[in-house]
């Protein structure tokens, strides 16, 4: 990710932070993860915040994570590479989030480090999550409460039948968003028992192009003005 997304052109950070693991004798000990950050910069007589765009790039144990989360990675990293070069009224972050499988560690971690201003500043957060499983659910929107914010305002060309649904329960990186009293929102597929993920059923097998590019071409035009 690291060096794909640096030759587009983006100047990157790395956050590096602790998180516990779990030995195979039911012990823990302490290991590292990183958060993945590349910044393009808005209009610099005219700025109105900071939009992110996130996606978690870790996975379970037993799975190789196609759709949970290379699927969300990899319509995070085509926005990035379609936007490097067009002007916006925002800036732009996008964030590759370490262990979001442990509790939304990476996240937590990223807020923590962000002053009141910096959390103030950002308008909204676009998190992309499990999106492209053929024969499970078509994509939702997710909010945590149900209701439309800021960061649903922001996205243009959504299919009539991609509805705003409640979280539930907090689930991927913009929970901890949402806990900061920052606009956000989740597209993923529903969590029922017909999506395959955290497990070895979760293969490149099972993705679904057409819903990559629907979530991909969703984020793009909402950005690219």
């Amino acid at each position: 990710m690291k060096s794909k997304i640096q030759s587009y052109g983006y100047e990157i950070q790395i956050q590096v932070f602790s998180v516990p693991i779990l030995t195979e004798n039911d012990t823990e000990k302490l290991g590292i993860s990183q958060n993945l950050i590349a910044v393009k910069k808005g209009k610099s007589s005219y700025n109105k915040g900071t939009i992110v765009i996130c996606a978690h790039y870790d996975s379970t144990k037993d799975s190789i994570g196609a759709n949970d989360n290379a699927s969300g990675v990899s319509v995070v990293m085509e926005t990035a590479r379609l936007l490097k070069d067009v002007s916006s009224d925002y800036e732009l972050r996008f964030i590759f989030f370490g262990s979001e499988e442990a509790g939304n560690i990476g996240s937590h971690n990223y807020i923590d480090g962000l002053s009141p201003d910096d959390k103030k500043n950002i308008k909204a957060v676009l998190n992309i999550d499990s999106i492209a499983q053929e024969g499970a659910s078509k994509p939702y929107i997710f909010t945590m409460n149900g209701k439309k914010n800021f960061a649903i305002m922001l996205l243009k060309n959504i299919p009539k039948n991609m509805n705003v649904k409640k979280a539930g329960r907090e689930i991927s990186d913009y929970a901890v968003f949402y806990e900061a009293g920052i606009p956000s929102l989740c597209i993923g597929q529903a969590y029922d028992k017909n999506l395959k993920i955290n497990g070895p059923r979760d293969t490149i097998s099972a993705i679904s192009g057409s819903k990559l590019k629907l979530i991909a071409d969703i984020i793009i035009n909402s950005l690219d003005s």
